[in-house]
């Protein structure tokens, strides 16, 4: 996980923890995939491990049904050097195709962590496409969780909406505002 995001992410826990300026962000589910992968080629690096994980099939559900794009779509995990367990920086470059041929580009970030032959993860997401339909999809960042089971190959991940709940003061967010 990139140090910013790591940093990004630590203010916005505190400024919660901490009463913080912005009421809780609403979030609402988009769209679920049931993915498939193969076992993980792993690499040793100067670094740490670097494991290239194949994707061999996902069913998409939820704000459109469909499928990724087999044999292109890819997820990558470095090893973190983090004390209390396992974790891994992950990314992911996927490609969700609608039952009409449609395509939408997704890239995935995130930090996972393994126990219990089960891995479990949190990241951002963001997605990129020209279909009218879901051109809305280019303006907005979604929250992606996800988790696998060694066992079984089977991954499901929930990309999901974020808004701002708006501010606690009640003040409006002149960026979110109508034009004037």
């Amino acid at each position: 996980m990139s140090p910013l995001f790591l940093g990004l992410a630590c203010l916005v826990a505190n400024a919660l923890a901490t009463g913080g300026i912005y009421k809780q962000p609403i979030v609402e589910s988009f769209v679920a995939i049931d993915m498939y992968v193969s076992l993980p080629v792993n690499t040793t690096t100067p670094a740490g491990i670097v494991s290239k994980v194949p994707i061999v099939s996902g069913a998409i559900t939820g704000g459109f049904n469909g499928q990724l794009v087999q044999n292109i779509s890819t997820s990558n995990e470095a090893m973190l050097p983090l004390t209390g367990g396992e974790y891994s920086s992950s990314d992911s470059n996927l490609i969700l195709e609608n039952d009409q041929g449609g395509r939408i580009f997704a890239s995935l970030r995130g930090l996972t962590t393994y126990a219990n032959m089960a891995l479990h993860g949190f990241g951002s997401a963001f997605l990129a496409t020209d279909l009218e339909e879901f051109y809305w999809v280019n303006g907005e960042v979604f929250l992606v969780e996800w988790e696998g089971n060694f066992m079984t190959g089977l991954a499901q991940f929930q990309l999901s909406t974020i808004t701002s709940g708006g501010r606690k003061d009640n003040q409006t967010i002149k960026a979110l505002a109508p034009p004037q």
